[in-house]
C-alpha cells in the first residue's frame, strides 16, 4: 500500500519537472485532452502545460523503458561481472525465451476467453512479443547479431499475418502485446543495421491496423485500462503517431488520480473522466491533423479503422459504477489502495507496472 502511496506523490512530481522540460526540450510526451464538459477533470494545469506540446512535438528515440546509454552501462557491470548484473544475466540468457532455436508461430487472429480460457494463439502471442525484446536485450547487451535476427525473425513473422484479437480478452491482449512488441523494435531499428526498411514499415503497418484500432477509445478499467493507456504510448512512440501518445497520455494522467487513493482525497476519491465522451476532446479531425506527417492521406489512418469489428461486446466503463464498485468495496479508504488492492494484489501489481513503464516512456 505504502508504495501506491508512493507513486502518486511521484506522478505529482513527474508532472511537474515535465512541465518545465516540455518548454526547453523536445520531449517523447504526449498530451492531453481538455477538461470534461461534464465534471472536472483529473488532469492538473501543469499537466495541461505539457500536453499542449503534443500537436507539433518531436518524437526522440533513445530506448523507451530502457534508455540506451542504461543499455550501456548495464553491459559494462556485466563485462565486469559485477553483481546482481551479471546473475541476473546469466538467468535471462538461460530462459527458453532466449534460445537462438526459439520458432514464433503467428497467428491471424490470436483468441480467448477472459483468464485466457479457450487459447489459441493468446499465450503464443505473448511469448513472441516477450521473447522479441528478449532477444534484443540480448542484443544490446552482448553485440552478438544472431540475437537481433532472432528478434527481428520474430516481429517479421508476426507483422506478415496478425490482423487484429477475438474473443472475451480481445482488447486486453492487445494491450499487453501491444505494450511489448515496440519495445524490442525501438533497441532493434536504433540499434541494428539489418532490419531492412520494408520490413520496418511492415511492423508499424501492424501496430497500426492489428492493435492501434482496438486500443482506440476504449473504456476500460484498472489494470485493464493502464495496459491500453501503456501500449498507446509505447506504439505511439515508435510509430511517431502523436494521435495515440495523446490519447494515451490523457487517459494516464486523468485516471492515476482516480485509480491510486491519498489522503488529500478525504472522503471524496476523485472519479475518472477520461471515459465520458465530453465535448471538449479533440475531434477526429484534430487528431488526424496531429498524423498529417505519417499520413498525408488521412483516409490511411487507423482512426479510420473500426474499434470493435467483430462486436465482441461493451467495454466496463468506469464512470458509469459507484466509488465502492469501482474499489472493490474497500470498506475503509486508507490511503496507498489502489481500485484493485480490494480484489487482489496480482492485478494490483499488473496496473503498478503498467503506470510506471508509461510514465518511464514519457520521461
Amino acid at each position: 500500500m505504502q508504495s501506491h502511496f508512493r507513486l502518486r506523490r511521484l506522478l505529482k512530481r513527474v508532472a511537474s519537472s515535465l512541465t518545465v522540460c516540455a518548454l526547453t526540450l523536445q520531449l517523447v510526451v504526449g498530451a492531453a485532452l481538455t477538461a470534461s464538459a461534464v465534471q472536472t477533470s483529473n488532469i492538473s494545469p501543469e499537466g495541461h502545460a505539457i500536453l499542449d506540446q503534443i500537436e507539433t512535438m518531436t518524437f526522440k528515440h533513445d530506448g523507451m523503458v530502457v534508455r540506451f546509454d542504461t543499455l550501456e552501462e548495464i553491459k559494462e557491470h556485466i563485462e565486469n561481472g559485477d553483481e546482481p548484473w551479471k546473475s541476473n544475466f546469466d538467468k535471462m540468457k538461460s530462459n527458453s525465451l532466449a534460445s537462438l532455436d526459439y520458432t514464433p508461430v503467428p497467428y491471424e487472429y490470436p483468441t480467448a476467453g477472459i483468464y485466457g480460457t479457450d487459447d489459441q494463439g493468446h499465450a503464443q502471442e505473448q511469448n513472441d512479443a516477450r521473447a522479441a525484446y528478449t532477444h534484443a536485450l540480448m542484443w544490446a547487451l552482448t553485440g552478438d547479431s544472431r540475437y537481433a535476427e532472432k528478434s527481428i525473425e520474430i516481429m517479421n513473422a508476426w507483422s506478415a499475418v496478425i490482423k487484429g484479437h477475438k474473443g472475451g480478452n480481445w482488447a486486453l491482449q492487445a494491450a499487453w502485446v501491444g505494450s511489448v512488441f515496440p519495445l524490442a523494435a525501438e533497441i532493434i531499428r536504433c540499434t541494428y543495421d539489418g532490419w531492412e526498411e520494408a520490413e520496418i514499415e511492415q511492423f508499424k503497418h501492424m501496430l497500426s491496423t492489428a492493435y492501434l484500432p482496438e486500443l482506440n477509445n476504449r473504456k476500460l478499467y484498472g489494470n485493464r485500462e493502464l495496459s491500453a493507456i501503456n501500449a498507446l504510448v509505447a506504439i505511439g512512440v515508435f510509430c511517431d503517431d502523436r494521435a495515440a501518445v495523446y490519447q494515451g497520455v490523457y487517459n494516464w494522467l486523468d485516471y492515476v488520480p482516480a485509480y491510486y487513493y491519498i489522503d488529500e482525497d478525504n472522503s471524496n476519491p476523485v472519479a475518472p473522466t477520461y471515459c465520458l465522451d465530453n465535448d471538449d476532446k479533440p475531434t477526429k479531425e484534430e487528431y488526424l491533423a496531429m498524423q498529417s506527417d505519417i499520413y498525408p492521406n488521412p483516409e490511411d489512418s487507423w482512426l479510420n479503422l473500426p474499434n470493435n469489428p467483430f462486436n465482441l461486446g461493451e467495454d466496463r466503463g468506469v464512470a458509469e459504477q459507484s466509488l465502492e464498485s469501482r474499489f472493490y468495496n474497500p470498506g475503509t479508504f486508507v490511503e496507498g489502495i489502489c481500485g484493485e488492492t480490494g480484489r487482489d494484489l496480482g492485478h494490483s501489481e499488473m496496473a503498478y507496472a503498467a503506470t510506471v513503464y508509461t510514465a518511464e516512456i514519457m520521461l
